[in-house]
């Protein structure tokens, strides 16, 4: 018998992370061991939102290279997620009693830099980085392009998993200290999105292939380095946040060469689910969490970390499909009602 190969498409892998960043949020092993779901839920579900970073840095930056209104068209349908996401959570930020003492200035920079609800910050971000990586590589040749990318995801680096590093050296704090008063962290549109974007974009190159076998070896030991670093610097305390990590680079490098040297079949509708997940899914977890409360099941349905993930999981998932199921079917009977109205 021949071996099957396995193909996974970009599609279906959007759709795998979109459900790891439900787990980021949920911490699915919580209640059997912290460091086990430590090492899930912040450290290996990071390779979830710089995959998206990715796709986006490959399929739109060099077009929009060659033609600007690419990237006008794709600001655009990113800004029309992020108003629509903002909408979305305007009742839960109401209820929360967010917008009862927000200054001019909170609301320009939830709006513009941190985003109005905990998730929301990758659609400010996206699209300042996005248009930071493109008038960095329309206006700086390659390598010294490639310098100000490193440079600037090691700036946000030591404001994130590394940040106990900067501790006592004066000048770096007090610069740090600025950093976070307009961004709150330093994975953000300027030190952490325009690296992934940048190593999407690379990845157009043919030249950039690796033979599957050794492949796959690059990503388990990129994986496996990348598990070890975030285990030392989380027991050594030496984290701000957990988003960016070294031997993050290389992995998402390793992986996103597999995946597009591996295509599968494409399917345009898991875009939009996985698109929906990701946007939807806080909402499962307040309606858990109070319904929980309300009835008094918090022990079963909350404290229990596992059937917590897996109730927001089923949930988050069942609504975006059906979502995307309804929103395929509107079309088509508008369609039919106008053939029938032309007969």
């Amino acid at each position: 018998m021949k071996n099957k190969k396995i193909n996974i498409s970009l599609d279906k892998m959007r759709l795998i992370m979109a459900c790891l960043i439900i787990m980021v949020h949920t911490f699915p092993l919580e209640s059997l061991n912290a460091n086990v779901s430590f090492l899930l839920s912040e450290v290996f579900c990071r390779i979830a939102v710089p995959l998206f970073i990715m796709i986006t840095g490959h399929f739109i930056i060099k077009k929009a290279l060659k033609d600007k209104k690419v990237l006008m068209d794709y600001t655009k349908r990113v800004l029309i997620y992020y108003l629509i996401s903002i909408v979305v959570y305007l009742p839960i930020n109401i209820y929360n009693g967010v917008f009862s003492d927000i200054t001019f200035l909170g609301i320009i920079k939830a709006l513009f830099v941190t985003g109005t609800f905990y998730h929301l910050w990758y659609f400010p971000a996206l699209i300042l980085g996005t248009w930071v990586t493109y008038f960095i590589l329309k206006n700086v040749k390659e390598k010294p392009a490639s310098i100000i990318f490193i440079i600037l995801f090691m700036i946000g680096l030591l404001g994130d998993s590394y940040y106990d590093l900067i501790k006592g050296i004066g000048f770096l704090e007090h610069f740090y200290d600025y950093i976070f008063k307009i961004f709150d962290y330093s994975r953000n549109g300027l030190f952490y999105v325009p690296m992934f974007l940048y190593l999407g974009y690379l990845t157009n190159d043919k030249k950039l292939k690796i033979e599957k076998g050794k492949n796959i070896i690059l990503i388990i030991i990129s994986l496996l380095l990348m598990l070890i670093e975030g285990y030392i610097l989380h027991s050594q305390a030496f984290q701000k946040h957990s988003s960016m990590y070294l031997f993050l680079v290389p992995l998402m490098v390793f992986l996103f060469m597999y995946l597009i040297n591996n295509k599968g079949k494409e399917e345009k509708y898991l875009r939009r689910v996985s698109t929906v997940i990701y946007i939807i899914h806080p909402w499962f977890i307040v309606i858990i969490v109070k319904l929980s409360g309300l009835l008094s099941l918090n022990k079963y349905l909350v404290d229990n970390s596992i059937i917590h993930f897996l109730l927001v999981f089923i949930l988050t998932v069942s609504f975006s499909f059906l979502f995307e199921y309804l929103l395929e079917k509107a079309p088509k009977k508008k369609e039919k009602t106008q053939k029938h109205k032309k007969k």
